[in-house]
């Protein structure tokens, strides 16, 4: 009897492993293993960056360009990181070289005898659906701020490098409007509006040059730039930046007849709170990544937050989808949840997104804010997209 009870034991014990209805879930489990997933944010050392697999940056320790760091980033994340997975997010510090005087126009030079050399930028005047990509539809026809200047570049010249120029001329508001015209160039990844020097103007005698339209010194230029900045912004504010180009007269570089060749030369300048200052050859700058399952990829999602202009578009959009809800917003200017079902925020957010950028390249992330009305309590929401087959689709992160 004895030996019966430990066989009906051993058997009981048996069925109950070969029945565990968790032993195939946790087999697998070992086998997989889930990812650990963590949110990094911290500043690469003189170490990291001989991970990278950039040599220009394991050698100096910063890195040479926008691109190298896109590329040389993840390795790093890779070999600090590698049991790191999706959805995890990092936020990355690097020093990024961008030296403080560029050549602007390769192909640009002339002796000094040489009379006027033609502008060898693009010229470009801004017309009315240019405004409303940018702005969408409807707007007032201009600019207000140079975000939005930046905007349009980005999306008139989306191949623009380092050291290309556009004479741009368009309408802007401050507090009346005006047809400016005026120098934009692209340095370092972004462009900055570009004041050239003249002599008619007095700037080359501002700074002690005489009647001479020219520096002969580039350290020279580099000095005396910021200090003819101060009283040309006096209401500049802590971090604005300003591009200066100037005429350089190389003697070291001679023309066919000997004579010194002249080049056109910039500098990029910032305000520190007091006084301009020629900006370091040395930028902290700042990469967003996310890991999506395989490997580290850059984060490229802009912020967007729905303007007066996009709640007027929805309620037109709308009116036959969702009555009492654009009836709601026309009055309260968001959307009311107990009105608006997910599914028709979610898509016209993303209708607001096709309608404002519907250029976008492929692959381009938006996080749109917006204001909802919970039944209890006001909220600004987020919900991201990404640009896929030419239109906004969601993104469930």
């Amino acid at each position: 009897m004895k030996n019966l009870n430990i066989y009906m034991l051993l058997m009981t014990v048996l069925v109950f492993v070969a029945c565990d209805p968790m032993k195939e879930t946790i087999d697998k489990l070992d086998e997989n293993p889930p990812p650990i997933t963590a949110d990094l944010d911290f500043t690469l050392t003189d170490d990291d960056y001989e991970l990278s697999g950039i040599p220009s940056a394991e050698k100096f320790h910063s890195f040479s360009n926008i691109d190298d760091a896109k590329e040389g980033i993840p390795n790093i994340l890779d070999a600090k990181y590698p049991q790191l997975g999706k959805p995890s997010s990092a936020k990355v510090g690097y020093d990024l070289y961008q030296g403080s005087v560029r050549y602007i126009y390769d192909d640009y030079e002339a002796d000094y005898a040489g009379g006027v050399v033609e502008n060898p930028i693009p010229v470009y005047t801004l017309q009315s659906e240019d405004y409303d990509e940018v702005l969408g539809t409807p707007n007032y026809g201009n600019f207000d701020n140079p975000e939005d200047i930046v905007i349009f570049l980005n999306y008139k010249y989306p191949d623009a490098s380092t050291n290309d120029g556009v004479l741009l001329t368009y309408q802007y508001y401050s507090g009346g409007t005006s047809t400016v015209t005026a120098t934009w160039s692209k340095a370092y990844d972004f462009w900055y509006e570009q004041r050239v020097l003249s002599k008619a103007d007095g700037d080359y005698e501002y700074m002690q040059r005489g009647s001479r339209d020219y520096f002969s010194s580039n350290d020279d230029a580099e000095e005396k730039i910021p200090v003819w900045l101060n009283p040309q912004f006096p209401y500049a504010k802590a971090g604005d930046r300003y591009m200066v180009q100037y005429l350089f007269r190389d003697y070291n570089d001679e023309d066919d007849d000997g004579k010194a060749k002249e080049k056109e030369r910039i500098v990029l300048n910032e305000f520190n709170g007091s006084v301009w200052e020629l900006v370091s050859s040395i930028a902290v700058s700042t990469l967003k990544l996310g890991h999506d399952g395989n490997s580290w990829v850059p984060d490229n999602t802009i912020k967007y937050t729905m303007s007066g202009a996009d709640y007027d578009f929805v309620i037109i959009e709308y009116e036959s989808v969702n009555a009492a809800g654009v009836a709601s917003m026309a009055t309260y200017g968001n959307y009311d949840l107990t009105i608006w079902s997910d599914d028709e925020v979610t898509s016209s957010l993303g209708a607001v997104l096709n309608e404002n950028f519907s250029s976008a390249e492929e692959g381009q992330k938006y996080a749109i804010s917006y204001e909802v009305w919970t039944g209890s309590a006001g909220l600004d929401l987020t919900k991201l997209f990404v640009m896929s087959g030419g239109s906004y689709v969601p993104l469930n992160e």
